[in-house]
């Protein structure tokens, strides 16, 4: 049905004058599901101003299909970006951030998410904590985001690619600030994989430590572990401009790897 309803969407541009390059259903698909990681799954934030409760798949598409002759070429190529194309993307988007956070103001009674030329600041100050001049994290969070890119289209493809790597923040950077990706290194380490008490460990609350064996169990629930920080009993959520409890940011603590072995 997806490979139906795009070739359908791509029908009416196949007039090869419009196009330095010959259109293909399969690179289509791909970068359909490429702009999809923009709005959240279950390794990457969503983009702050995208969510699919506000119609944003339909812009991404609508956007990726007046850009794509400008581009003159697809976003990607199995796990390759062509991070050029991909930062012209993300600044045609960035267009539809500021009255994202207007919005969002006025909803949440913010009226200073009004002022755009304050909203990137308080984002990163609230969400993350940084301060205005703390561009140095701005740019790490950035090189994070697009690694996580790759590592998803990677695990798309072929399976994982690297077994350690995790993207280490709760929230995504804006799209604006989403420039100069040519720079980014995107390389990874193999890593190797938990064995499966430990990944069990890695992803189940307190609560659920039933399910594992007494000594897992404590390493969860007794003060005394050395891993109980990353077990807290209380512990704050951030709905982040979604409606719904269940799509909140749980703010606990990322595991440490070295302490889990």
């Amino acid at each position: 049905m997806l490979r139906k309803l795009l070739s359908m969407q791509f029908k009416e541009l196949e007039d090869p004058a419009k196009y330095a390059f010959r259109l293909e259903l399969e690179r289509l698909i791909d970068d359909f599901v490429f702009i999809c990681m923009f709005v959240g799954n279950d390794f990457l934030p969503h983009v702050p101003h995208l969510d699919i409760a506000d119609g944003s798949l339909n812009l991404m598409m609508t956007t990726y299909k007046d850009m794509l002759p400008k581009m003159g070429g697809y976003l990607t190529d199995k796990t390759s970006i062509h991070l050029p194309r991909l930062e012209l993307f993300f600044r045609e988007l960035s267009r539809y951030e500021p009255p994202y956070w207007r919005r969002r103001g006025d909803e949440e009674n913010e009226p200073f998410l009004t002022d755009l030329d304050t909203y990137a600041d308080h984002y990163y100050r609230i969400k993350l904590g940084w301060s205005t001049d703390d561009l140095a994290s701005r740019r790490e969070l950035v090189a994070d985001y697009i690694k996580g890119l790759y590592w998803v289209l990677e695990y798309y493809h072929n399976g994982v690619g690297s077994w350690d790597w995790y993207y280490p923040h709760l929230y995504a950077p804006l799209a604006s600030d989403l420039v100069e990706l040519a720079t980014v290194d995107a390389s990874f380490t193999e890593g190797r994989p938990f064995t499966p008490l430990m990944q069990l460990l890695s992803v189940l609350p307190a609560e659920s430590g039933r399910l594992l064996p007494e000594p897992y169990r404590e390493l969860m629930t007794e003060q005394a572990s050395p891993l109980s920080e990353f077990y807290p009993r209380d512990f704050e959520t951030d709905l982040n401009g979604k409606r719904n409890d269940w799509e909140a940011v749980v703010k606990i603590p990322f595991l440490d790897e070295e302490s889990m072995v």
